[in-house]
């Protein structure tokens, strides 16, 4: 198979946009098809945006999706979309293009090599994910006498100031719509103030740990009680065959009650790793 990729614009968007979610549409600011020569038939798309830095607007591409139907996915559809959108940067004056892709362990080596091989470097920084059940949780009790709301029970007020104070942890906060309301917890003190936040999602009936956030005074008993009630929320409302997943950060507090909390069982299945090519 032959690959060929194409800017998408209103002449041919609605050929290749449907395999991207609505948010990405949105927010993209070039969208990149794959198509293959011989059956002409559009199998893939790229969807970037421009990123800043230091004042400087749109100096980096930085990709936000790329689906490829499974038909045709393979090291050359993967490097031909990914080079059509170097060509795009440089032909429009960027110095970089990040890309980030969760690689299982089993095929780090192998993916790795087709991104370097056309010119993209490997970060050290990498997102370890790990997996497991929630019937391997086991929660202390509560060490703090804070009240426990989930986030549909949140104030307006409330949930403004929850992401202001926990912007400067690592994960992006996305629309409060898209977080799971039973399981998404926050631990708030005697005059409303949230001193601590778990967000979560779900995904065809798993659940996803997107942030923890304990600002709010003693980290480690903060994190024990977010625990205690994001577990007795989720054996209430979800199956105990159902899995957890989180990426850990390298925080030692935050692995150890990882480890502590799943009885040892959590298993790391692979990377959230970002690439960089430069221009």
């Amino acid at each position: 198979m032959i690959f060929e990729t194409t800017v998408v614009d209103d002449s041919n968007r609605d050929v290749f946009i449907a395999a991207l979610s609505d948010e990405v549409r949105d927010e993209a600011d070039l969208i990149l098809g794959l198509y293959e020569i011989e059956s002409d038939t559009a199998c893939g798309v790229l969807a970037a945006r421009g990123i800043s830095d230091a004042g400087e607007e749109n100096f980096a591409l930085g990709v936000m999706e790329m689906v490829i139907h499974e038909d045709y996915d393979s090291p050359q559809s993967r490097s031909t979309l990914l080079r059509g959108l170097q060509d795009l940067a440089a032909e429009s004056g960027f110095t970089a293009v990040y890309y980030s892709e969760f690689i299982d362990a089993k095929d780090s080596d192998n993916i790795s090599k087709t991104l370097t091989d056309i010119g993209f470097y490997r970060e050290e920084k990498e997102l370890p994910l790990y997996e497991f059940s929630i019937r391997d949780i086991k929660a202390g009790n509560p060490e703090s006498d804070m009240g426990c709301l989930t986030i549909d029970q949140l104030s307006d007020l409330q949930w403004e100031a929850f992401k202001e104070d926990a912007s400067g942890y690592s994960f992006e906060i996305a629309d409060r719509a898209y977080y799971d309301p039973k399981t998404s917890t926050f631990l708030v003190d005697e005059d409303g103030n949230i001193q601590a936040g778990l967000l979560t999602s779900l995904r065809m009936g798993d659940l996803y740990i997107e942030g923890v956030a304990a600002y709010g005074g003693d980290e480690r008993a903060l994190i024990n009680d977010l625990i205690f009630w994001g577990c007795s929320s989720a054996k209430k409302s979800l199956s105990l065959g159902a899995n957890v997943y989180i990426y850990m950060f390298t925080d030692r507090i935050y692995n150890k009650f990882l480890m502590d909390a799943t009885q040892g069982k959590a298993a790391r299945i692979g990377s959230l790793v970002n690439f960089t090519y430069s221009l």
